[in-house]
């Protein structure tokens, strides 16, 4: 963990980005929370001094710590000061003051920081967690409240998998299908939704989150709050943040990450309140959903139905209404058999 990265940190004038970096690197072990701890106290001190001294920005600027420490070593060298017996700090001893400080701050950074690459760190002995999966099946949707009091509400042909208690540092669940999340705020333990290659982290917020085995997209999309969408295996500063109307996705064939601002996120959400929504969608895709949905098979009788790009908002309860309002739109005809559904051009 960079030095100037912390001080932002501690002085609170870091980004988005960086807060969730740092925030990240103390999950990793209580070691590190010691560390942080150590270097806040000695960061208040030198604060302290800074006002002594005349210096009234928080906002460290660490080559000036090193510039000051560089000339204390060099006055040191050239000239010995006198023992001046006075009940006020004269203006050298505050800046001597002040730099030993800064030296021993610079000098645990420095050590912290290399010294974890050369020194093998002990490994923490934890208790392997048991696991429970929770999952719906082709015509079925239902939610679920964790122990944390996080509400998950769940597609059809979707599992969420989680431990019987979460860690006491990190809330980690994994996720097949879809689902959408109203997670319990906790600033102390991370939510992190690990799905078909990417994750999901958040702190406290509402967002839908989509990776069905055969879909070539990972999908998120966030009603409110912000929350980090990368690849698992990547750091934060290399995914995206999403806000409220925003959309991530990934594509699993390309690796490639991107987000954008959309205009209604019926499309994406409509599922939890019992309908579906299609804008400019494939037949191919409404064929996959209604599937889901209904539990039955759709068929298209000439391929290329399949390319033919459907809008509208399924509300009807009724499969056969939901079908003559598809046929209607892009003028096809369907014949429905028992589970059974297929769709033809009409002459």
């Amino acid at each position: 963990m960079q030095a100037e990265l912390l001080a932002r940190y501690l002085s609170k004038d870091c980004t988005a980005q960086e807060y969730l970096e740092v925030e990240r690197w103390l999950r990793l072990s209580e070691d590190n929370v010691e560390t942080l701890k150590m270097y806040e106290k000695i960061w208040k001190r030198s604060l302290d001094l800074t006002m002594l001294d005349g210096i009234t920005d928080s906002n460290l600027d660490w080559s000036v710590l090193q510039s000051r420490i560089e000339a204390e070593e060099l006055n040191s060298e050239t000239t010995k000061p006198k023992l001046i017996q006075t009940r006020s700090r004269t203006a050298y001893d505050n800046i001597s003051y002040f730099s030993r400080i800064a030296a021993i701050l610079t000098l645990v950074l420095l050590v912290g920081y290399y010294g974890s690459q050369f020194f093998e760190q002990p490994e923490n002995v934890e208790i392997e967690p048991v696991l429970k999966e929770i999952s719906m099946k082709k015509g079925q949707r239902g939610s679920v409240t964790l122990s944390d009091g996080t509400l998950v509400s769940l597609n059809s042909e979707s599992t969420i998998t989680l431990p019987n208690t979460f860690k006491s540092d990190v809330r980690e669940v994994y996720l097949e299908g879809e689902a959408f999340f109203e997670v319990a705020r906790n600033e102390d333990k991370p939510f992190l939704i690990y799905v078909n290659g990417t994750v999901v982290e958040v702190l406290g917020t509402s967002f839908a989150v989509r990776a069905f085995p055969d879909d070539e997209m990972v999908r998120t999309t966030v009603v409110e709050g912000l929350v980090s969408f990368r690849e698992e295996n990547e750091r934060i500063e290399e995914g995206v943040l999403l806000s409220a109307g925003d959309l991530g996705e990934f594509n699993t064939k390309k690796n490639r990450i991107s987000k954008e601002k959309v205009k209604s996120l019926a499309p994406y959400l409509s599922w939890k309140e019992g309908y579906l929504t299609f804008e400019k969608a494939t037949m191919y895709e409404v064929k996959k959903q209604l599937e889901r949905k209904y539990d039955i098979q759709v068929l298209f009788a000439e391929k290329d139905i399949e390319l033919l790009e459907l809008t509208a908002e399924l509300k009807s309860r009724s499969l056969r209404n939901v079908l003559e309002t598809i046929s209607l739109s892009l003028n096809l005809s369907f014949n429905l058999d028992q589970e059974v559904v297929e769709f033809k051009k009409l002459p």
